[in-house]
């Protein structure tokens, strides 16, 4: 029987509908992972090992999402020992260390492109930084981003989140943003089209978390050749 007939005819029944119950006393909906919920309450996760979750109740579930894809080496990996050692020698610290030099010189060093690296918390505000970044550097204002597409929730790209065509434009045809953002969509852009020349970020279509797998669209590629003409034209000076 399905977890949603049993949490419906047997309110309570689950370990996951009773921590569901009680999370919701102390933290909003209930849930801190919305992307994974599921109604009536989401399964909660006990344990994991390589591709598999187990939730409160016992149940093997297939991980597809892998903590959002931060999990490319599945959960509980063996090597997670490192960072059992790596604890005792401090969790954080609010001064620059040599771990964070080592790893911007791994990833420089496998992306060319990368020439610098700057480490963030989250995805939000690395799309926050990059666009801040990106008005500094070019003076400009406007934004483009694709319809439908997640890039986190800063104010800026939380313009036409929704995946439905019918629900892109407010009542006034303008791209729909959530409440408290209402001027954001002022300087967002639908289309390249409509703004070449005043662009100062690409934000291109992103994999939301409900998707593990994409494959890459015409605009994507589109986008790529763009990046590297303006890679390449900036070099060649």
């Amino acid at each position: 029987m399905a977890l949603t007939t049993v949490s419906g005819r047997y309110p309570g029944a689950t370990k996951s509908s009773r921590a569901f119950a009680r999370e919701r006393e102390v933290v909003p909906g209930g849930s801190m992972r919305n992307a994974t919920w599921f109604a009536p309450h989401p399964p909660y996760a006990a344990k994991g090992r390589g591709c598999f979750v187990e939730d409160l109740d016992g149940r093997q579930l297939l991980d597809s999402a892998n903590n959002f894809f931060s999990l490319v080496h599945g959960h509980a990996f063996a090597p997670v020992v490192a960072i059992r050692a790596a604890a005792g020698d401090g969790t954080a610290f609010g001064l620059p260390t040599e771990k964070e030099i080592a790893l911007a010189e791994l990833i420089s060093g496998r992306s060319p492109r990368c020439e610098q690296v700057r480490f963030c918390t989250s995805g939000t505000e690395a799309v926050m930084f990059a666009i801040k970044g990106a008005r500094a550097l070019t003076g400009r204002s406007a934004l483009a981003k694709f319809e439908g597409a997640y890039h986190g929730s800063y104010d800026w790209v939380e313009v036409s989140l929704a995946p439905e065509p019918a629900a892109w434009d407010d009542e006034s045809g303008n791209p729909a943003s959530i409440g408290g953002s209402k001027g954001a969509p002022k300087h967002v852009c639908r289309t390249l089209s409509s703004c070449l020349g005043t662009i100062q970020f690409d934000a291109p279509p992103s994999s939301p978390s409900k998707a593990p797998v994409w494959q890459p669209s015409s605009s994507t590629l589109f986008l790529r050749a763009l990046g590297w003409c303006r890679y390449r034209r900036r070099w060649s000076r």
